[in-house]
């Protein structure tokens, strides 16, 4: 694979992470907008969908978890965070809405550990290993 294609993906799943963050940022606010937050998180799913979900498995490094399983623990935490997104709307209870608002922090937490595996595997430098699948 060309150096080239390698940065630019890299590059991709950066940017991405970046949007994740910004996502977290609006979600855990003492409250969110929820057309705000939907929308925040329709861009992001639809940047992954394009860029993140299709990187070729040959992407990643050697002696790494392969791309394809953060793949697909990436695209099984934005279903997760969907639904989660979609709860928190219909969360009338002050107790019940702070649960799944903390649920959905804990989400994003995950989805970001699970784009910076996903950059290690790119061959990226990262601060920690990472693991698919690992919450935290």
């Amino acid at each position: 694979m060309a150096q080239q294609e390698k940065i630019a993906q890299c590059g991709w799943v950066i940017n991405w992470l970046e949007q994740v963050r910004q996502l977290q940022e609006t979600a855990i606010a003492a409250n969110p907008d929820g057309a705000n937050l939907r929308q925040r998180f329709l861009t992001l799913q639809q940047q992954a969908q394009q860029q993140i979900l299709t990187l070729p498995p040959q992407a990643a490094t050697a002696g790494t978890p392969g791309v394809v399983a953060f793949q697909t623990e990436i695209s099984r935490t934005l279903r997760l965070i969907a639904i989660d997104i979609q709860f928190l709307a219909m969360a009338r209870q002050s107790l019940k809405y702070q649960a799944r608002q903390g649920q959905l922090r804990d989400r994003l937490t995950q989805l970001l550990n699970q784009g910076q595996g996903l950059l290690q595997a790119l061959g990226s430098k990262s601060d920690q290993p990472h693991q698919p699948g690992n919450a935290e």
